[in-house]
């Protein structure tokens, strides 16, 4: 985690306070107070540091892993090891490549509308309640090349069409079917464009959409025509190829520019949109500091993504490797081999306290106009210069807590689950 996200919390609070609306402002109540209320066990307010990196520890987190810069990416951390073991544990007897399911839209479809229709196309695409008739062309692939587990992530960008939601997901198949499965490519993409077409006038005939929308052309039928054409917004179903065609392995070096098919699906916070004038939500909020029309853009999609239903960011609830995955970590730890090898190095220094705050000192810290700045200082201080840090804590009027043996169960507490 990065001084970055914590500056980017601050901005979110910020904009959250300045709603005029007051039920929108109660909607956003756990983002608001993430990061400034103090967690109900915590005593105080803890900054940790270890071998060049510091975080804080003891406030109160909102979980939301959509929305929030600093509990994305703890979250989101958390799921790529998740996938990322799933990879190695699945390797050996399995085939995995990733797929990415993206439907049309336009810019006058709501954050809210969007999301909707993308979980209710996927919910119909895979419905495991229909008959396994002719012409429900998922479960005809899935009798041809069963996909043995699968792990799904929503990803979210905003461009000119507006909101783009869309699904990467890792399928994993028996080897020796690469081949059979990419043949089916373009019939599983006719098929996700036919159920989408049919989701997407459902739902825009149940929610009655204003006339002035129908005014575009006249009918449903004939926005939909337009909206399918592909001239657009790419829709459809996307296998990750290599350059000769084949199918992109989940864990090969090279995958995705060399990210790893962990990092691809559970990166948006972190990563640039791939397309010119497009951004992820994070761009957004970094941009909503100095332009209003990003902070209401960004309230837009929190409010979409805070509002029941409550769609899940990563999905491994159908899969069939939930068990596996989570009783492997639960007798090597969260890590995968992988993972801990590359931070094996950097755990040689344990997590130290190098300073507290009382909740009253942190609650005025985190409200200060310059709370951005000032959390960049602390956290560079103790992670780079610890022994100037209870100086400066003391230029801002704040008085360090004493260190009792109770911050040493924090410290172990960090050290074993690192």
């Amino acid at each position: 985690m990065s001084v970055l996200d914590y500056q980017a919390q601050h901005y979110l609070r910020r904009i959250i306070d300045r709603l005029p609306d007051s039920h929108q402002r109660e909607q956003l109540k756990n983002l608001r107070l993430c990061g400034v209320g103090t967690a109900a066990n915590a005593e105080a307010v803890y900054v940790l540091a270890s071998d060049g990196r510091a975080k804080v520890h003891g406030t109160m987190k909102c979980d939301n892993a959509f929305c929030c810069p600093v509990c994305s990416s703890v979250v989101m951390e958390r799921q790529r090891s998740r996938i990322q073991t799933a990879i190695e544990l699945l390797h050996k007897k399995y085939f995995g490549f990733m797929v990415t399911f993206a439907i049309p839209h336009f810019s006058f479809m709501s954050c809210r509308e969007v999301i909707d229709i993308l979980y209710d196309t996927w919910k119909y695409f895979r419905m495991k309640s229909f008959k396994r008739h002719h012409g429900h062309i998922y479960h005809e692939f899935n009798l041809v090349v069963p996909v043995e587990h699968h792990v799904r992530v929503c990803e979210q960008t905003w461009g000119k069409q507006g909101w783009h939601h869309h699904f990467h997901c890792i399928f994993w198949i028996k080897r020796g079917l690469e081949q059979e499965a990419v043949r089916w490519e373009e019939r599983l993409r006719d098929f996700w464009d036919k159920v989408c077409r049919g989701r997407i006038l459902k739902y825009w005939q149940k929610h009655k959409l204003h006339q002035n929308i129908l005014a575009i052309d006249g009918t449903f039928d004939k926005i939909l025509d337009r909206l399918f054409s592909k001239t657009d917004v790419h829709c459809g179903v996307y296998f990750s190829k290599n350059p000769d065609g084949s199918l992109m392995e989940a864990d090969s070096a090279e995958y995705v520019s060399g990210w790893g098919a962990d990092t691809e699906v559970t990166g948006n916070y972190k990563k640039s949109a791939s397309h010119a004038g497009h951004f992820t939500p994070y761009q957004i909020l970094l941009k909503a500091q100095t332009d209003e029309s990003f902070a209401k853009l960004y309230i837009d999609f929190c409010l979409a993504m805070t509002t029941k239903p409550v769609h899940h960011r990563v999905d491994f609830s159908q899969s069939g490797i939930t068990k596996l995955v989570d009783s492997w970590q639960k007798e090597h730890g969260r890590k995968s081999a992988t993972l801990q090898k590359k931070r094996t190095e950097q755990m040689q220094t344990p997590w130290r306290i190098v300073a507290c705050f009382s909740k009253k000192d942190w609650y005025e810290l985190c409200c200060l106009d310059r709370f951005s700045p000032v959390i960049s200082n602390i956290m560079y201080l103790a992670a780079n210069y610890v022994y100037l840090l209870g100086d400066y804590l003391q230029s801002l009027g704040i008085e360090p807590l004493g260190y009792t043996r109770e911050y040493d169960e924090i410290e172990a507490l960090y050290n074993r689950a690192s």
